[in-house]
Formats: structure tokens, sequence, C-alpha cells
């Protein structure tokens, strides 16, 4: 793993986008620079799908700066990972002269549909406990 590495932790149900930075292979943790870009999007309320491919290409323009490149962890719903790990792919072509990032997941957010059928089949299980209160009961 390179020695480099920026979490971005995108919570999809609260528009929230959080920020860390380890200069020692995540071994320890700092919050962004005052003066760095990113923090236009931290404790926003933004979707991350709009805003990717401005936080990359600043990540790989202003963070990426030795041949090891770096590594963006994420925390994230698959499809944001997805989305991420394409933009980064991208972002590697044009690149020649840095090191390429590097994606990876260490953490999951659930979708809205995973959600939703996980509540469903909770729900399923226990709906008989409801009867007695439901209008139509006897």
């Amino acid at each position: 793993m390179t020695k480099k590495i920026i979490k971005i932790e995108y919570d999809p149900y609260g528009n929230y986008i959080g920020f860390a930075v380890s200069l020692d292979a995540g071994n320890s943790w700092q919050d962004l620079a005052d003066t760095s870009e990113l923090l236009k999007y931290q404790n926003q309320e933004c979707v991350f799908s709009n805003c990717v491919e401005d936080i990359v290409s600043y990540i790989n323009q202003y963070q990426n700066s030795n041949a090891e490149g770096l590594c963006i962890q994420f925390i994230g719903t698959d499809e944001d990972f997805s989305i991420l790990k394409s933009v980064a792919d991208k972002e590697n072509q044009k690149t020649t002269k840095k090191g390429k990032i590097q994606i990876d997941r260490v953490g999951v957010y659930k979708s809205a549909d995973e959600a939703i059928a996980i509540i469903r089949n909770a729900y399923q299980r226990i709906a008989t406990e409801f009867d007695d209160y439901l209008p139509d009961a006897s």
C-alpha cells in the first residue's frame, strides 16, 4: 500500500462527505489542511456523483506528489464506489508523470434499495406481532 492515504466517507442518507488524511500508511490520521480545496465539500450537503470528478482531479493535482502515488480509501455505497473507481481510472490514464491513484474499499453504506429490502424482510418475520394493533383485528 502507498504511504499517503486520503479517506473519503460519503453518507448518502445525509449527503455528507468527510475526509481524513494519513501520511504514514494509515498509522495516524489528520483533518484536511485549512487551505484544502476539499473543504468546500466537507460537511456540506452534496451528491457524491455530482462532485466526484472535481474531488479526484483535485486530489491528483495537489495531493499526488510522488512516484508511488496515493491511495483513496472509500466508505460508501457500491454504486458510488464504482463511480469513484471509474473516475480515478480516467484520471490515472491522463497522468503520466505522477504515481497512480489506487482505490480501496474500507466500508459500506447500504443503498436505499438494499435497506428497504432488509426492512421488508425483517417486517415479514415479525408482522404477526402487530396483528392485534391493526384496524381489521378481531
